[in-house]
């Protein structure tokens, strides 16, 4: 649902070995009140427990099988199709599930 104080989505796609959990938790610590984490998760649904429906979102990664014809950029471009029309956000950017959003210091 689209929402006017959503500044900031990051989109941040996880696959099986990935644990995206560390990286929501500094989205939604460091980048504050209007910050959205939308997760690609590309495991089969292991990261549902994830969501909360207000402040994380989890999308089951659609598209090409993996490896095949550059599935990855397909299914972030679904990611971020539907993370600008649902939560109109002014700013998208993309994490790694590996990469942690840090604070000043």
């Amino acid at each position: 649902m689209a929402t006017p104080q959503t500044q900031l989505v990051v989109v941040i796609p996880a696959a099986a070995r990935d644990d995206a959990a560390d990286t929501v938790a500094s989205v939604l610590h460091y980048g504050g009140p209007a910050t959205v984490a939308v997760v690609q998760d590309d495991t089969g649904g292991d990261l549902a427990h994830l969501a909360d429906g207000r402040r994380v979102h989890v999308r089951q990664a659609r598209g090409p099988a993996r490896g095949v014809g550059g599935s990855l950029w397909a299914k972030l471009a679904e990611t971020f199709a539907w993370a600008l029309a649902e939560l109109d956000p002014a700013i998208v950017m993309k994490l790694d599930a590996d990469a942690l959003m840090t604070g000043p210091g």
